[in-house]
C-alpha cells in the first residue's frame, strides 16, 4: 500500500500541490450542485420500469473532468476509474474530457491515464482552454471541440521531466513526442501539429493549394503562389506554438461547439437521443482528493519512523519518561500507518461500489428509472458502510498525528505534520456522504436538481400538486 501511494505522488512535475476540494473557483470544474431535498411522489426513489425502452434509443456518454491543475483540482485516479466505470458498462459507448486548464504545473499526463481503453469506448474533447499540459488528453480524443476564446497547445515537454542528463532528457522527450504524435495520427489528426505544440524547435505552416489544405512542419519551396500562407511559431524562446479557437478549426483540429457543456457533442457526431449516463466522474472526485491527500502523510509519517531512534533493550531504561515517549510515538505512528492503509482500500473499493456508477434516466414523479434497483441498493449499502470506514480511518490518521506531535518533543525536533492537514479530507468524505444520502432518499436523479426537475402531475385547471 505504502509503495503505491508513494507512486501516486511520485508523478508531481512541480512541487507538492496543496490538496483542493471538489469544486475551486480557480478550476472552472463544472462540479454537481449542492442539491436540494425536494418532496417525493414516489413511494421508491428508484424503478426499472421503462429502462429497456429508454436505452433502447439512447446513446450513451460519461463526462471526464479535466478542469484545473492536474493533480490538484482534478486526479489521476478519478479520470482512470471515470473511464475504466464506462468502459466496462456494455451501455456507455463515449467518454467526453471537459478539458479548462492553463496551469502550467501539476502532475504528468500519461498514455496509462487518458489513453485507456481507447477500443472500447469513443473519446472527445471539449475544450475551454488546453494549454501547457492539458495539451496531452486533447491527442487521445477521437473529435476535438473548442469553444469562442479557446486555445491549445503550448507544451514545451522538456520543461516538465525532473533534471538529468541531457542523453537521458532528449530520450524521454522523443519517446514522449513519439507517442502522442501516434496517438493523434491513429485518431485522425496531424502529427505534425502535435509535434509543434511539445517541441520548442518546430513551427506550422498553413497553406492552401489546389483547393487542398496543407499543414506541415516543413517550409513550402516558396510562398508567392500559395493562398492564405500563415507561418505559427513559438511566442518566445523556449517556449512551442498553440493554436487559438479560429486557428485550430483553420488547420484542421478541432470543430466549433457552442458552450463548454458536454450536451453539444452529440449534434456534432451525430449521435441520436445523446444522453449523459451518470455523474460519476464528478461525484468520485472527492474520493481522488481523499487518496492523493494520503500520500504526502504517508510520506511524512516514514520520514518521522525513519528519525525516531530505535528502543533500547537495556530493562535499566524501563523506567525512563524518555524511553516511555519513544514507546508512545511508535505506537501511534503504527496506528497512523495502519489507518492510511484502511483508508486507501476503502477508497479504491468505493470506487467500484458508488451507486452514481449506474446508468439511470429521470422517471416520472422523481423516481429514478434503472436496470437493478437491487444491485443499486446494494451498492447504496455497502457505499455507506465504506463511507463509515473510511471516516474511522481519517479520525484515527488525525488522531495519531496529533499524538505524534505531543510525544516527539524532545525525541525529533522537526515534524512535518500537523493533524489540521487530514481537515480537508474529511471535509471530502463529508460531501461524498451529503451525496450518498440524497441519492440513497430521493434516487440518482431527481437528487442531482440541475439534471432533473420533479414534473408534479396538474389538475384539469392547471394547478400542481406536490
Amino acid at each position: 500500500m505504502k509503495t503505491r501511494l508513494l507512486l501516486a505522488a511520485a508523478c508531481t512535475a512541480a512541487a507538492c500541490l496543496a490538496p483542493a476540494g471538489l469544486t475551486s473557483a480557480s478550476s472552472g470544474i463544472k462540479a454537481p450542485p449542492v442539491a436540494h431535498a425536494p418532496a417525493r411522489a414516489a413511494a421508491d426513489p428508484v424503478t426499472s420500469d421503462g429502462f429497456d425502452a429508454l436505452i433502447y434509443d439512447a446513446t450513451l456518454y460519461v463526462e471526464v473532468p479535466l478542469a484545473g491543475t492536474f493533480g490538484q483540482d482534478t486526479h489521476r485516479e478519478n479520470v482512470i476509474e471515470t473511464i475504466r466505470m464506462a468502459a466496462a458498462n456494455p451501455y456507455i459507448q463515449h467518454a467526453v474530457f471537459m478539458i479548462n486548464s492553463d496551469a502550467d504545473s501539476g502532475q504528468l499526463y500519461d498514455k496509462e491515464v487518458v489513453g485507456i481503453h481507447a477500443n472500447e469506448l469513443e473519446f472527445h474533447a471539449v475544450i475551454q482552454d488546453a494549454l501547457f499540459l492539458a495539451t496531452f488528453p486533447v491527442f487521445f480524443s477521437d473529435s476535438i471541440f473548442v469553444t469562442d476564446g479557446a486555445r491549445v497547445g503550448g507544451m514545451p515537454l522538456k520543461r516538465y521531466f525532473p533534471p538529468g542528463s541531457q542523453e537521458v532528457l532528449a530520450k524521454w522527450v522523443g519517446i514522449t513526442t513519439n507517442q502522442l504524435a501516434s496517438a493523434a495520427e491513429t485518431r485522425g489528426h496531424n502529427p505534425d501539429i502535435v509535434r509543434a505544440m511539445i517541441d520548442e524547435t518546430k513551427s506550422l505552416h498553413y497553406w492552401l493549394e489546389g483547393g487542398e489544405i496543407h499543414v506541415t512542419n516543413t517550409a513550402p519551396p516558396s510562398t508567392g503562389h500559395l493562398q492564405d500562407y500563415e507561418h505559427v511559431t513559438p511566442l518566445s524562446e523556449g517556449e512551442t506554438v498553440f493554436l487559438n479557437h479560429d486557428q485550430a478549426i483553420k488547420f484542421g483540429l478541432a470543430q466549433h461547439i457552442e458552450e463548454y457543456d458536454a450536451v453539444w457533442v452529440g449534434d456534432l457526431i451525430g449521435a441520436q437521443n445523446w444522453t449523459p449516463a451518470n455523474r460519476y466522474g464528478f461525484v468520485t472526485l472527492d474520493l481522488a482528493v481523499i487518496m492523493n491527500g494520503l500520500a504526502p502523510l504517508q510520506e511524512g509519517l516514514d520520514g518521522l519512523n525513519n528519525q525516531l531512534p530505535a528502543i533500547p533493550r537495556n530493562s535499566e531504561n524501563s523506567n525512563n519518561p524518555q524511553i516511555e515517549r519513544l514507546r508512545d510515538a511508535k505506537r501511534a505512528l503504527d496506528r497512523g500507518v495502519d489507518a492510511i492503509d484502511t483508508v486507501a482500500e476503502a477508497v479504491e473499493d468505493l470506487y467500484a461500489t458508488h451507486p452514481e456508477r449506474h446508468v439511470y434516466f429521470p422517471g416520472q414523479y422523481g423516481q429514478t428509472i434503472l436496470a437493478d434497483p437491487d444491485a443499486w441498493a446494494n451498492d447504496l449499502r455497502q457505499s455507506q458502510q465504506l463511507v463509515s470506514r473510511i471516516r474511522s480511518g481519517l479520525n484515527t490518521l488525525q488522531n495519531a498525528i496529533e499524538a505524534l506531535d505531543v510525544v516527539r518533543m524532545g525525541i525529533v525536533p522537526n515534524f512535518g505534520l500537523n493533524p489540521d492537514f487530514v481537515d480537508p479530507y474529511i471535509e471530502a468524505l463529508d460531501r461524498i456522504d451529503t451525496h450518498l444520502k440524497g441519492i440513497g432518499e430521493y434516487g440518482n436523479a431527481h437528487y442531482w436538481d440541475d439534471i432533473y426537475k420533479v414534473p408534479y402531475p396538474e389538475d384539469e385547471y392547471g394547478v400542481t400538486y406536490g
